[in-house]
C-alpha cells in the first residue's frame, strides 16, 4: 500500500511503497526477482591441478617400494648364491688341486682324510693336512677345531685357496666331521674312498688296529 509522508517542501504528500509482501520475498529471503544465492562447492579452475602433485607424489612413493623390493631380492639372491656356492661344490683333496686355478677366489668344500703327525695349534686355530687319492692339502683352520676332530678320519672343510700357488694352504673357516645322512647317501662313495686313504696310512691303521682290540 502507499504511505504519504509529510515533510516535502512543495508541501506534496510523498508516496512510498510499503514493505515488500510475503509473496514478493522468495524463499532465499531475496526480494522481487532476485535469483537465489548458489551455495553448492564450488570447484576453482586450479581445482585440476592441485590434484596433479598428488598423483605425482603417490607415483615417487611406488616408486621407491619398487627400488626396496629390487635391492632385497637382489641382496637375498646374493646370500642364497653365496650358501649355494658353498654347499653344491664338494671337492675331494685331489679335485681341488687339479682345479685350483678355476675355484680361486670361490668359497667350496675341500673333503679329505686328516693324516696322523699333521695336526698341530697355531695362534688363529689348528693346521693339518688332508689327503685323497694320494693327493695332499695342508689346511689352516681358523677357530678351534671340533670336539670329534682327529687324525685318520675324513673331514669337510669349508674355504677357499689362499692363492693360486701349487703350495698355496686352504684356509678353513669351518670343519665338519659328522655328516647328516643327505650326504652320506649322496656321498657315499666319496666317504668311502676317505676312509680307504686313511687305512692306506701306516699311523691310520696302526691306530685302527689299536681301536678294535
Amino acid at each position: 500500500m502507499d504511505v504519504v509522508r509529510p515533510g516535502d517542501p512543495d508541501g506534496r504528500p510523498v508516496m512510498a511503497d510499503d514493505e515488500p509482501s510475503a509473496d514478493e520475498v522468495g524463499d532465499d529471503g531475496a526480494a522481487g526477482g532476485a535469483p537465489p544465492l548458489d551455495l553448492s562447492p564450488r570447484t576453482g579452475p586450479d581445482d585440476g591441478g592441485a590434484g596433479a602433485p598428488g598423483r605425482a607424489g603417490g607415483r615417487r612413493g611406488w616408486a621407491w617400494i619398487a627400488v626396496l623390493v629390487a635391492l632385497v631380492a637382489g641382496i637375498g639372491f646374493i646370500i642364497s648364491r653365496g650358501l649355494t656356492d658353498a654347499t653344491q661344490y664338494y671337492k675331494t683333496a685331489d679335485e681341488a688341486v687339479a682345479q685350483r686355478a678355476e675355484l680361486a677366489g670361490r668359497t667350496f668344500r675341500l673333503e679329505g682324510t686328516v693324516l696322523p703327525g699333521t695336526p698341530r695349534p697355531t695362534p688363529a686355530g689348528v693346521t693339518f693336512t688332508v689327503a685323497n687319492n694320494g693327493t695332499q692339502v695342508t689346511v689352516e683352520h681358523a677357530g678351534d677345531p671340533p670336539q670329534l676332530f682327529q687324525p685318520c678320519i675324513p673331514v669337510v672343510v669349508e674355504g677357499r685357496w689362499v692363492s693360486t700357488a701349487a703350495d698355496a694352504p686352504f684356509a678353513s673357516t669351518a670343519i665338519i666331521v659328522a655328516h647328516d645322512e643327505n650326504y652320506e647317501e649322496q656321498n657315499s662313495e666319496r666317504i668311502q674312498q676317505a676312509k680307504a686313504e686313511g687305512a692306506a696310512s701306516p699311523e691310520c691303521a696302526k691306530q685302527e688296529a689299536v681301536a678294535q682290540r
